[in-house]
């Protein structure tokens, strides 16, 4: 609930409230009238069968406020009102609200028994603090995306019931949710964190049920749990593990040949293809679509997720090792193509290209390390540029190697003016970027400290900071790999640009970023 929202409802009421006797009793919510507004939610997200009178038009920040034509609260008059809101999440939400002489929780205890009740066991509820520090509860219906929320502030118990169809969707929390590594929270408050491919679930994650509190690892294939796996209770002890098909566990014999489960010829099935385990899609008898193959030789297993086209791994896809590295790209025959990225067990990365035999290898903050030809017989590149590019991803990998411990190793004196001020930041830095320009460590509003370094040093004149600029621009796209992705991007810099800025985040910790800025005072780099 808003704190905005809360201010308006409290000022309404205060001059309605006062003509009502009895308000020390609890007032209980009628089943039969939140059913009816439920149905209207599902039905039409306006909510214009229950919109009475205009009460308020809207005004700046403010939404237009309206009677409402079905009481919720069983007790005195009709507190409630269907609100356009234009600024909040969502378009219009009916509201009821009850007030107290008291801190409400009688009504708020009796309302949320009421509420459970009366929408039975095929909602998701979940509990949590809003931004004021008060407990809200939400009761959602995934079958027609309507949601009731409600909430007690200072005695006031209100109570929102809206249509939230248009935030349905899947929102990708972390990383990327189209063909890489990523999380996924669904509207019945289920998570899945994992591979991607297409923006299925395809490869191997983990899926977590809110509702049932259980959980399963393993492999998946097109949105489905198709594979080996293991499931788990709300205690974590293992419930089954094996291959799934169906949301399952079957047994499947490794040495008969020909579809042992499902529909092999033109649906999902589990086929024995060239003594290897194939679970997917089919189109006249042979794998078509997304499908996951399980190779075996000897005692190890490796395990490939993807397209296949008339049979055949023809598209993007996932190639798992026996050592648990992933490998990321365009598949043929089971070999990846043209660009392709391997993901190692101690989250180091190699990003390579088949077409022209280049490689670039990453650390762990997904920083370049090292690149050149080949990646078995791997020659390091040794030209000028490539060198200078190499020495500034050895600095921020520095820096980021302090960041943990809040850069102590590395913190010096202090600004005499902040430090008077009794405030964080400004730092001298003893280790200076490439040996060639000043930095201090800062800290934001937060007090979570970052390096600023001084690119341009002493340098006098705008065209050798947008030389300056221009220069690690080239540096940072080439010294990041692709766990980063660019948030502001202004272009390189020239003489008609007053300022210009780079701005790269990392997908799976936004807390990491490197900002690149030109402007009057010259170029620098806050490394976050």
């Amino acid at each position: 609930m808003k704190a905005c929202k809360c201010l308006i409802f409290k000022l309404m009421l205060a001059a309605s409230l006062t003509s009502i006797s009895g308000i020390a009793q609890a007032q209980e919510i009628s089943c039969e009238n939140l059913q009816q507004v439920i149905k209207l939610a599902g039905q039409d997200p306006t909510l214009k069968a229950v919109t009475g009178s205009i009460v308020k038009a809207a005004k700046g920040d403010e939404s237009a406020q309206y009677t409402a034509l079905i009481p919720i609260w069983k007790l005195g008059e009709v507190y409630g009102q269907a609100i356009y809101q234009g600024k909040y999440n969502h378009d219009y939400e009916y509201e009821a609200y009850s007030s107290s002489q008291g801190s409400g929780k009688e009504e708020m205890d009796a309302a949320l028994k009421a509420i459970r009740a009366c929408v039975g066991n095929s909602w998701v509820v979940k509990t949590e603090k809003d931004g004021l520090g008060d407990t809200l509860t939400y009761f959602k219906n995934p079958a027609d995306f309507v949601v009731i929320d409600i909430v007690n502030h200072d005695g006031m118990v209100v109570l929102d019931c809206y249509n939230d169809s248009k935030h349905s969707a899947p929102e990708c929390t972390t990383g990327s949710c189209d063909n890489y590594w990523g999380s996924i929270h669904f509207f019945t408050e289920d998570n899945y964190g994992g591979t991607f491919i297409d923006g299925t679930l395809s490869g191997i994650g983990r899926v977590n049920w809110y509702s049932t509190r259980k959980w399963y690892q393993g492999s998946f294939i097109d949105n489905q749990l198709a594979g080996f796996g293991t499931m788990y209770d709300e205690n974590n002890k293992v419930i089954k593990t094996g291959f799934f098909f169906n949301g399952d566990t079957v047994t499947i014999d490794q040495y008969k040949s020909g579809c042992q489960f499902g529909d092999c010829q033109n649906g999902f099935g589990v086929k024995i293809i060239s003594n290897n385990i194939y679970i997917g899609n089919f189109k006249g008898g042979v794998p078509e679509g997304l499908g996951e193959t399980v190779i075996r030789s000897g005692e190890t297993q490796a395990a490939y997720f993807g397209h296949y086209v008339n049979g055949h791994c023809d598209g993007k896809g996932i190639f798992v090792n026996h050592k648990g590295n992933y490998t990321f790209g365009n598949y043929a025959d089971m070999v990846a193509r043209g660009k392709y990225e391997v993901d190692m067990t101690d989250r180091t990365t190699i990003q390579a290209n088949t077409t022209d035999n280049t490689s670039s290898f990453f650390d762990e903050n997904n920083i370049l390390t090292k690149a050149g030809t080949g990646v078995d017989a791997f020659v390091e590149n040794t030209s000028p540029s490539y060198l200078n590019l190499k020495a500034a991803a050895k600095s921020v990998r520095q820096f980021y190697a302090y960041r943990p411990g809040g850069y102590k190793e590395i913190k010096g004196e202090q600004s005499k003016l902040l430090k008077n001020l009794g405030l964080q930041g400004g730092y001298k830095c003893s280790l200076l970027f490439q040996k060639l320009y000043d930095a201090t460590i800062d800290a934001d509003h937060n007090n979570y400290y970052f390096v600023t370094v001084y690119l341009s040093g002493k340098s006098p004149g705008k065209l050798q900071w947008i030389n300056i600029y221009n220069k690690y621009y080239d540096i940072l796209r080439k010294a990041l790999g692709n766990r980063w992705k660019v948030i502001t991007d202004g272009g390189k810099a020239n003489a008609a640009k007053p300022s210009v800025s780079l701005v790269c985040q990392n997908i799976f910790d936004k807390t990491q970023s490197i900002n690149l800025s030109y402007e009057q005072r010259g170029v620098q780099m806050e490394i976050h």
